[in-house]
């Protein structure tokens, strides 16, 4: 019997396992009564565990397909009829679903769901602390909205976006060092919308990108679902290494470098001056685009002022995203690209295209307030409230005393990189961290191979309050020493 396992996946080996061989016995390739090979037999052909085997017979034998027999192992229990009458009536839909889609890594999206549950104190989600925007902000500016739209206008907004939005975006980008015009814009509201676009407009299957490790899932899950190569360069406190840069690039031939530049997801480093540099040197020298996305930046809670790489940029070669997710009213979002016009025209006939409409309350909001200046009061605010935050969270890891359990203190944004003791099972760990009401996610999820950095956990300190983090910490404190000395 024929197995073929693909490297390449996100599907688990014993998901690609069991339906190989379901697909076998519903075509009668194997008939009632066949015996499989051993689970040790099956494991050896195909280089595998021996438990990931097990696992594809019991999800099997759970759907009724084999049953162990004594003195012959795993069988085939569906008569002849059954086989041809199976699937009959019944859509089956897993076999429809494209491999890459099949149990897919679920771990980050359920994590942060968690974060809406009232019985959780979530340190697993990204997003703004509530109430820094004030019900009043919001009303003032949806009658506002309201009261400028003529014929309903205020419910859309062209596929480019909201020009007198894209202009206050240009006055924004002016204070940043960066020069721009409304036609270079594209409005989107998510990072990953952002991302997912530009993927479709400029990457085609097989060819390569250049991605910082570890990485945002919304990353190089958009990379990975387009068919797209990722080559994953280590980074430390200072972003992403740029020194052997140039031998990758000659070898690989990539297409692009997407970088994360201000206060990364999840290590919380800073690209440096220094690197930001090189990285135009090189994307001038190879004529490379890069993918700089930049939305942490104004959480800078040290002063550092770096400015973006899109401001060092000359040559035009630096597609830009920021996002305003981490600063803006939670559910109202806005995210917008920078990209010369030929990119950004070719952006707005794929939304065109892709989409409906674009909303435009959120924009309509946005405007008000980058134009009277709630937005920057707001994120003052929040810098203030978020430094307070880390520092709790950051002097509550430091006086637990716990050897191997400690984080370097970010300059800014959201996200604390936090070591845990060498020995202990993050899946232990979040399993019993949920059960006693606290969420993080683990940090092999910003790994595409899932496998490293096991010794890792994200935790978000914008979106709880003071209270919560002294509570969410001494419970997390509590656990891990609970399985340090069990």
């Amino acid at each position: 019997m024929e197995i073929t396992l693909r490297r390449d996946l996100k599907t688990p080996y014993y998901s690609q396992i069991a339906t190989q061989i379901r697909a076998r016995i519903i075509t009668n390739d194997l008939t009632d009564g066949a015996v499989l090979p051993s689970e040790r037999q099956m494991a050896s052909r195909l280089n595998v565990h021996r438990n990931t085997v097990i696992r594809a017979y019991k999800e099997l034998q759970d759907a009724g397909l084999i049953e162990p027999k004594q003195g012959m192992g795993y069988v085939v229990t569906l008569p002849e009829a059954k086989q041809e009458n199976l699937g009959r009536g019944k859509v089956n839909w897993a076999q429809m679903l494209k491999d890459e889609y099949i149990d897919a890594e679920r771990t980050f999206d359920e994590l942060f769901s968690q974060s809406f549950s009232e019985d959780i104190i979530s340190f697993a989600a990204g997003m703004p602390e509530q109430g820094v925007y004030s019900p009043g902000d919001l009303t003032r500016a949806l009658e506002s909205a309201m009261e400028q739209g003529k014929r309903g206008q205020y419910y859309f907004s062209p596929y480019q976006g909201s020009m007198e939005l894209r202009k206050d975006i240009c006055a924004f980008l002016r204070e940043r060092g960066i020069k721009a015009n409304p036609s270079e814009i594209q409005i989107f509201f998510e990072l990953n919308q952002a991302m997912d676009f530009l993927t479709a407009l400029l990457l085609r299957p097989g060819d390569t990108v250049i991605t910082e490790e570890p990485v945002s899932p919304d990353i190089y899950r958009t990379f990975d679902m387009a068919g797209v190569k990722q080559i994953s360069v280590p980074m430390d406190r200072n972003g992403m290494f740029c020194d052997n840069l140039d031998s990758i690039i000659e070898k690989y031939n990539p297409k692009l470098i997407q970088v994360s530049s201000s206060f990364h997801d999840p290590t919380g480093s800073i690209l440096s001056f220094e690197r930001r540099k090189k990285l135009i040197e090189i994307s001038k020298e190879y004529r490379i685009p890069i993918i700089e996305d930049d939305a942490a930046s104004l959480l800078d809670y040290g002063g550092l002022g770096n400015p973006p790489i899109k401001a060092l940029d000359r040559a035009g070669n630096v597609i830009y995203i920021y996002s305003f997710e981490l600063t803006f009213i939670p559910g109202l979002n806005v995210t917008f690209v920078l990209a010369p016009k030929e990119i950004t025209q070719a952006l707005g006939y794929l939304v065109s295209l892709r989409l409906m409409k674009l909303e435009a309350i959120p924009q309509k909001v946005l405007e008000t307030f980058l134009k009277d200046g709630t937005y920057f009061r707001a994120v003052e605010h929040m810098r203030r409230d978020y430094a307070a935050k880390r520092d709790l969270m950051h002097s509550m890891i430091e006086s637990a005393q716990i050897e191997g359990f400690h984080a370097r203190k970010p300059d800014g944004g959201v996200y604390l990189w936090c070591h845990i003791p060498d020995g202990i099972s993050i899946e232990k760990l979040s399993q019993l961290a949920i059960a006693r009401g606290v969420s993080f996610i683990p940090g092999n999820v910003f790994y595409r191979s899932g496998k490293q950095e096991d010794s890792y956990i994200r935790l978000n300190y914008s979106s709880p309050s003071e209270e919560e983090i002294s509570k969410g910490m001494e419970i997390l404190t509590e656990t891990i020493c609970e399985l340090m000395y069990k």
